[in-house]
Formats: C-alpha cells, sequence, structure tokens
C-alpha cells in the first residue's frame, strides 16, 4: 500500500520525573518538534495539525470528540502499551485543542490514563488536583520551553513580577507558540515574569472574551453554507491514524469488508473514500 501507517508507541523516556519542566523537555523531545518547526506554524490551524502528526507518528491515536461541551470535558486520554489515545472536545477552540493534546500526553508519559479538568488555577487540594495542575505544568512547558520564551525580546526586556503585560505582546506570543493568550500569561507566571494577582484579573478578562468568541462562533457557523465534507469530519474525529490503521489491515486481507465498515462505523461504499481521506489522496 506504501502509505504510512501508526507504529507502535514510543512512550517518553525519564517519564516518572517529577519535576514538570522536565517532563515537558522529555515529551517535546520524544515528539521531535524543535522550534525552528514549530516555528512555521504560524497559523493556528497549522499548529494543531503539526501536534497532531507529532502525536501520532509516536504511536498515539488522536480523536477528536463531537456534542460535548467545554465545560463537560476538554480531553482525556487511555493508556496503553500499544496504540493509546488522546482524545480532544472537536467544539473547543483551536489553541485550545493544542493544549488539550500536550496535557493528554503528560498523562501518557506518566503512564497512565486521565478524564481531565483542565482548570489552570491552582487548587492543589486533592492527589487528583496535584496532578491535573501538573499535567498543565508540563504542557506548558512542552509547548513554551523556558529558555525559548525568556530569550523573546518582548519578554526579557521586562522586569520580573511584571504587571503590565499589553495584549499585542501576548497576541503575538499566542501565534508563535500556538497558546492561548492565558496560557502564555499563566507561562510567564511560573517564569516569574508576572504576579498572581495581576494573572487572576487578566483571567476573567480572557474568560469573558472566550465566552463571547464562543457565542460568536456559534452563530457564523450556523450562517456559514457547507462546511467541512463528511469524509473529513469523520476522519477527523475518529482520528487519522486509527482508519489507517483500519483501511491497511482492510486492504491486506487481515479484517473483511464488514468489520471494517463496523470498525469505522461507515457504509462498506464509503470505505475507499474514507480511507483516500485518511491517506490525503482525496481530490
Amino acid at each position: 500500500m506504501g502509505e504510512q501507517i501508526p507504529t507502535s508507541w514510543k512512550p517518553a523516556s525519564a517519564a516518572q520525573t517529577k519535576d514538570a519542566e522536565r517532563l515537558g523537555s522529555v515529551m517535546r523531545s520524544a515528539l521531535g518538534v524543535t522550534l525552528k518547526e514549530q516555528g512555521t506554524w504560524n497559523d493556528k490551524y497549522r499548529a494543531l495539525g503539526g501536534w497532531i502528526r507529532a502525536l501520532e507518528d509516536n504511536g498515539a491515536l488522536v480523536i477528536q470528540t463531537e456534542k460535548i461541551s467545554v465545560e463537560e470535558m476538554r480531553g482525556f486520554s487511555i493508556y496503553a502499551e500499544e496504540f493509546p489515545v488522546i482524545a480532544i472536545n472537536g467544539g473547543d477552540f483551536v489553541r485550545g485543542k493544542i493544549f488539550s493534546l500536550l496535557h493528554e500526553y503528560a498523562h501518557l508519559a506518566l503512564r497512565q490514563s486521565g478524564l481531565c479538568d483542565q482548570d489552570t488555577t491552582d487548587r492543589k487540594q486533592t492527589p487528583e488536583d496535584q496532578l491535573e495542575v501538573f499535567c498543565n505544568y508540563a504542557a506548558a512547558a512542552a509547548l513554551m520551553p523556558a529558555e525559548s520564551l525568556l530569550s523573546e525580546p518582548t519578554v526579557g526586556a521586562v522586569p520580573d513580577q511584571h504587571e503590565n503585560w499589553d495584549n499585542l505582546t501576548l497576541e503575538t506570543l499566542s501565534r508563535k507558540y500556538g497558546a492561548s493568550e492565558e496560557s502564555v500569561l499563566r507561562r510567564l507566571l511560573t517564569l516569574n515574569k508576572t504576579t498572581l494577582s495581576y494573572y487572576q484579573r487578566r483571567r476573567r478578562e480572557f474568560l469573558a472574551l472566550y465566552e463571547r468568541e464562543r457565542i460568536q462562533q456559534k452563530e457564523q457557523q450556523k450562517d456559514k453554507p457547507g462546511g467541512p465534507g463528511y469524509y473529513r469530519v469523520r476522519v477527523r474525529n475518529l482520528g487519522k491514524g486509527y482508519v489507517r490503521l483500519v483501511s491497511h489491515a482492510y486492504a491486506h486481507d487481515a479484517i473483511d469488508t464488514l468489520e471494517a465498515a463496523s470498525y469505522l462505523g461507515v457504509k462498506v461504499q464509503h470505505l475507499k473514500k474514507i480511507a483516500d481521506e485518511a491517506f490525503g489522496r482525496a481530490g
């Protein structure tokens, strides 16, 4: 067949570290994403696709859910020795999806599953809460390495505990690293470049802005004719890695036609088109 299909899971080494900064670095190294490559993802959709490809190349299966509110679930992960699963909420903002991917990958790197609440407030009350905070820190460290972020001219030029981060600076850093403005500011707090009180004040502003944007996005989708094709959405939700595995097994007679259709949740006549979409052969 010739096309690339997922290979066995290649877990991050030294995964049991209790140092979130180190784990973030280990995660990034295991995924093989360089700062140079990340810098070419100057569009949020390209960035999302780049991280998904990196995870799939590492042996994880990435899927997206439908019709589940972001308040209920932003992501979950299922650890397995082969082909662990990362699920992200298809209704989330693009940069929110990127952070969720790395948060869930942190769980997998720790050899565990997770159903995650990614509230970024530091409520260290239970072991589960502490774990969620730890995975947030690791995800942020992987997405925005400390050395790189602190070397940014707009970051290095300001003193520690800075309390006047302008929107343009946060937006520029957000585009470069593929993180939301809030996540950038939270990372700056971790690196002592702002204060907790300032972050909390700005966070309330960001949450109100996100809610307005979410409502606007839903209204635009209602008014917009058409949309992504059926096969593209189906592959997005099932994950290219999973569709490629099933299609490859079917093409090599490891499973029959009815099994393939059942695994993919499509009619038999759709098998070729969904495989073409997954392997990038669609016209």
